[in-house]
């Protein structure tokens, strides 16, 4: 998948347990790295376009025709909007509602140091309105958090010695994608 679009108002939900395709020129964010810079889509017929309706907001994921979307983006998707913390207060203890520049940011992350067929995480919203995705199985967990007012960070903890660890992602993205596979 070659990006994610900003928040689109005004249209019908397009992600009520299936994904609708759109075309449409649209501008866009190239998942680069981490990188971020805008481009205008030249030829319109090359793209296809995903709405997917989050908490509040309708955003596009925009891919290139005959590129496969990964196969654990539905799951993550429908993850994201199932826990989206909509309301203030939806933890019962004053929770800041999920903040959309977060979500971009984990799907930005997740994009890079996840493969097609990885395992998709749980997404869990955080009271600051940022997000996590989380995996766990017997012999280890790891999270992936994006919170408001820091960056990207990873934990982990590996069961079998007991051992943790966490860094930036930025910083360790060839760690993450090796940690990823064990899940």
């Amino acid at each position: 998948m070659s990006a994610i679009a900003s928040d689109i108002h005004g249209g019908a939900s397009a992600f009520a347990r299936a994904l609708r395709h759109e075309i449409g020129t649209v501008r866009i964010q190239h998942s680069d790295g981490f990188a971020r810079r805008n481009v205008t889509i030249a030829s319109e017929a090359e793209f296809g376009r995903i709405v997917v309706v989050l908490g509040v907001h309708e955003v596009a994921l925009i891919y290139r025709r005959g590129e496969r979307l990964p196969q654990w983006l539905a799951p993550v998707l429908r993850s994201l909007e199932e826990r989206w913390g909509k309301e203030p207060g939806w933890d019962s203890y004053g929770a800041k509602p999920t903040d959309l520049k977060h979500a971009q940011r984990l799907l930005d992350c997740l994009l890079v140091v996840m493969e097609d067929a990885s395992t998709p995480p749980t997404i869990t919203p955080l009271s600051d309105s940022g997000l996590q995705a989380e995996w766990h199985k017997a012999d280890g967990d790891l999270e992936i958090v994006v919170s408001a007012d820091e960056p990207e960070r990873y934990y982990y903890y590996d069961a079998l010695t007991e051992k943790e660890e966490g860094g930036e992602t930025k910083k360790q993205t060839l760690r993450l994608k090796d940690l990823i596979r064990r899940f």
